[in-house]
């Protein structure tokens, strides 16, 4: 399925790039610790 792109402009205080990996019937990635109980945001890039 082709997705269209879409351009955004996002606010934030640290960014990391990361592949998620399989995990049950889903994927994960993993974040810093000290992100915990934070809000965040995921970006499908590829």
């Amino acid at each position: 399925m082709k997705r269209k792109l879409i351009q955004m402009k996002i606010e934030g205080h640290e960014v990391v790039e990361k592949t998620a990996k399989y995990s049950g019937n889903g994927a994960q990635i993993y974040v810093p610790k000290h992100w915990a109980n934070k809000k965040v945001k995921v970006v499908l890039i590829e």
